[in-house]
């Protein structure tokens, strides 16, 4: 009995010596996925311009046309599947440890309306960079299972499968992922290729209603509270999405006009570019929802010579 306690007690010890040691070569990566949220949350990364929101943001935002338009330097902590309220999480977690900057910028679409707010797309990632005390407090609003995830090793470490042990190799070897390079400065481009019927690609799912849940309001409260309290100047951004799929979304324009209502009453710029020429350009586009790297470019000059402009 006393000598299986002791083997007991040696392989938790060892699990949760071989869950650090997978947690930071994750951290290690120079480039990629995993540096940006090292950066982000971990790390002093100070900006002028910071881009928040989910893959919208994290796509179609490309910071060095902010940096030529603007002079100034631009970061993006868009987050892949984050709905509001994890958006204005990553917003107060990026503030734990860095400045804050002169402009939030806010990409705000319908999918912000449409994915229920207790969900965290891609939890494990997160694993890693949970010494971040406001990260930590956030997500676990979101996923009450987040507390044991970061005390709790045979709990996570199923979790933490192939996908973040390669990360956690690269890390050490230094080696770099297929798509590491294409990050730059937190921006993270879409790279399927151009489909030859973007509207093939929308089901019967999307033909139907979206209704604005009540924590909307609250949580864009939130984000331009945090801005208040900082003297941060916050401005929202509506960036193009295909217009087969606004289509099918029956009412897509009463989400557009609360979003434009919302900015009005609380007298937050906004850049509207859901009516663009470009949402009808196929070549623009990954998928119905998200621009390709070609597209977000093109979108990111012209958003940035605007931005230029207001802040001017």
């Amino acid at each position: 009995m006393k000598r299986a306690l002791i083997y007991s007690v040696l392989t938790l010890a060892l699990l949760y010596a071989v869950r650090e040691v997978l947690y930071t070569g994750v951290r290690k990566n120079k480039q990629g996925e995993f540096a940006r949220l090292r950066q982000a949350f971990l790390e002093k990364t100070p900006c002028d311009i910071l881009i928040i929101g989910s893959s919208r943001a994290e796509g179609h935002c490309y910071p060095p046309a902010f940096d030529s338009a603007t002079g100034l330097k631009t970061f993006n902590i868009g987050m892949s599947g984050a709905t509001l309220p994890f958006i204005a999480t990553t917003f107060e977690a990026y503030l734990e440890n860095s400045p804050p900057p002169q402009y939030v910028v806010l990409n705000v679409d319908w999918h912000t309306f449409d994915h229920p707010p207790d969900t965290v797309y891609l939890f494990p990632r997160y694993f890693p960079y949970l010494a971040n005390k406001k990260l930590q407090e956030g997500i676990s609003k979101r996923d009450a299972r987040f507390p044991l995830f970061k005390y709790v090793a045979p709990y996570s470490m199923p979790y933490f499968g192939t996908r973040y042990i390669n990360a956690a190799i690269r890390g050490y070897t230094g080696k770099l992922g297929q798509y590491d390079t294409t990050v730059v400065q937190g921006y993270t481009p879409v790279l399927p290729p151009v489909r030859s019927s973007l509207k093939q690609e929308i089901t019967a799912l999307y033909n139907r209603e979206v209704t604005i849940p009540k924590h909307i309001p609250a949580e864009l409260l939130r984000i331009k509270k945090i801005c208040e309290a900082r003297n941060i100047i916050l401005v929202f951004v509506i960036s193009p999405i295909h217009e087969a799929l606004t289509a099918h979304i029956t009412n897509h324009e009463t989400l557009l006009q609360f979003v434009r209502n919302f900015a009005g009453a609380e007298r937050i710029r906004l850049f509207d570019y859901s009516n663009s020429e470009m949402c009808s350009d196929d070549a623009c586009f990954a998928d119905p929802s998200h621009m390709n790297r070609m597209g977000s470019r093109r979108f990111s000059h012209v958003f940035a010579n605007d931005f230029a402009q207001y802040i001017r």
